[in-house]
């Protein structure tokens, strides 16, 4: 008997089937966040996650940027990329990307539909809670990926670190961006605590690119570092943007930077808020990594066209017009002071009429 493949509502009705704490949430903990759960699934796929090289992202502020201006080099070098982030702006689809493109409608039915047995298998065998609509959809990224054989994976972490569903990944590098106060309910509410989970994905003799840290996270990321016989790579310190300028007229950073495998000159940004300066600095790290590893061989020339195209839409995203629109998805103490330097610092507005959401939403803490 021929099985009937699932259609796109379908998929995306069993997906919103399962437990989605992205709109309840719950307590944080080992019960409701449980790598084990993962695991076995992953187990039950075939380990997808490691039939290719991975880019592990965490941090507060900043890190969906550095995934992108990552996949946009790795794509500008020509290799096939897989990128997962969260949550999505408009489309589920977004979340799990090819070659920079959502995942289609019948891609994303069958990867759903491949992923269905396993879990509810887990489902059959085990106690609750059971595979969640973020471990799903985590686990169908990872093996779409697999089944279309990309040469890197760069995979955004969806929350804190430790026992986020995307830590199954052993990377080529971990990347931590800015760490600041959010989600204090299930990650605690001290620097202290919130590095401790980011530093979850920290594998041993992985190498790490950070960012900079309030002395608080800092301590904690060099102590992961260190007994985990980690190379530790710090922006500001090992790695150092050497020479910036805003080009108001093209609305882009110049930039020249140094890391430690690697001097990088003539780069261009455009994107706004000199925060990206620091993303741009650890994402071209962590491309020196993957460059010494042998998984990244386009050079500086790829990195510069790969930056020179990047596009993050929803991240200081300016369209001229009447009136013209300064979009942002600042949603934390960190990304709202980014988002504030960058208004007063720009050039293009006599008055300034702010729309803002105030509140909670879908289960999350807004500002």
């Amino acid at each position: 008997m021929v099985r009937q493949s699932w259609s796109f509502e379908r998929a995306v009705g069993y997906l919103n089937s399962r437990t989605n704490y992205e709109k309840k949430t719950p307590t944080y903990g080992p019960v409701t966040f449980n790598l084990e759960r993962m695991s076995r699934l992953m187990s039950l796929l075939g380990d997808p996650q490691d039939a290719y090289p991975v880019v592990h992202v965490t941090g507060t502020k900043g890190k969906g940027s550095v995934a992108g201006m990552v996949e946009s080099c790795a794509r500008s070098a020509g290799l096939l990329t897989g990128m997962y982030t969260s949550p999505h702006l408009v489309d589920l689809r977004e979340r799990i990307a090819l070659a920079g493109k959502p995942i289609g409608r019948d891609d994303f039915a069958s990867v759903l539909e491949d992923v269905s047995g396993p879990v509810e298998h887990l489902r059959g065998v085990g106690l609750p809670p059971h595979p969640t609509f973020f471990d799903i959809l985590s686990a169908s990224a990872f093996h779409f990926f697999a089944q279309r054989k990309v040469a890197l994976g760069v995979i955004e972490v969806g929350l804190g670190g430790r026992l986020d569903s995307t830590n199954v990944v052993t990377p080529e590098v971990s990347v931590l961006t800015r760490i600041g106060l959010d989600h204090t309910r299930q990650l605690g509410n001290t620097l202290h605590s919130i590095a401790t989970e980011k530093c979850g994905i920290i594998k041993p003799g992985v190498p790490v690119v950070t960012a900079r840290q309030d002395p608080e996270a800092a301590q904690v990321i060099e102590a992961f570092a260190k007994e985990r016989g980690c190379t530790l790579c710090r922006a500001g310190s090992e790695v150092q943007v050497t020479a910036s300028q805003w080009d108001a007229e093209r609305l882009r950073w110049k930039l020249s930077l140094r890391t430690p495998l690697a001097e990088h000159r003539d780069l261009e940004v455009p994107l706004l808020g000199r925060h990206q300066l620091e993303n741009c600095s650890l994402a071209v790290a962590a491309l020196d990594i993957l460059a010494e590893n042998g998984v990244f061989s386009g050079g500086d020339d790829a990195i510069r066209r790969g930056l020179r195209d990047v596009v993050l839409p929803a991240r200081l995203q300016f369209t001229p017009g009447e009136p013209s629109l300064l979009l942002d998805g600042a949603h934390n103490p960190v990304s709202m002071e980014a988002l504030a330097e960058t208004v007063k610092s720009f050039p293009h507005y006599d008055r300034l009429h702010l729309v803002l959401e105030i509140g909670r939403a879908a289960g999350r803490e807004r500002v």
